[in-house]
């Protein structure tokens, strides 16, 4: 079973972010993985954040909500880690400085 938490306790305004893919515990591999999210809010969203074991790797700016690794889809290496559990983050912020985040963990398996 894989659960999904959602920040449900965030200032009222605040965004809420969400990563799409990969799941919450599921097993990730190769030099095209897919790490990609939503942000929701009730202004303008302006950029997102990735982060791999609280590391930023990357940062998609666009007012469109829909943010990737990368930049695009399938730009997620994931052979430079080692094999095992990580840390996954996607940081939103928005026009008015307000930023939400989401968190997952996930198990490299190359």
């Amino acid at each position: 079973m894989i659960v999904t938490a959602v920040d449900n306790d965030r200032p009222a305004g605040s965004p809420r972010a969400v990563i799409t893919l990969p799941e919450n515990g599921e097993v990730v591999s190769g030099s095209q993985a897919e790490f990609f999210g939503d942000g929701t809010d009730n202004g303008t969203l302006v950029k997102a954040e990735f982060f791999v074991d609280g590391i930023k790797k990357s940062t998609d700016v666009n007012s469109e909500g829909h943010y990737h690794i990368g930049g695009a889809h399938n730009l997620w290496n994931t052979k430079q880690l080692g094999n095992g559990t990580h840390t996954l983050m996607m940081k939103v912020f928005d026009n008015q400085g307000l930023t939400a985040s989401h968190v997952i963990k996930v198990t490299v398996s190359n």
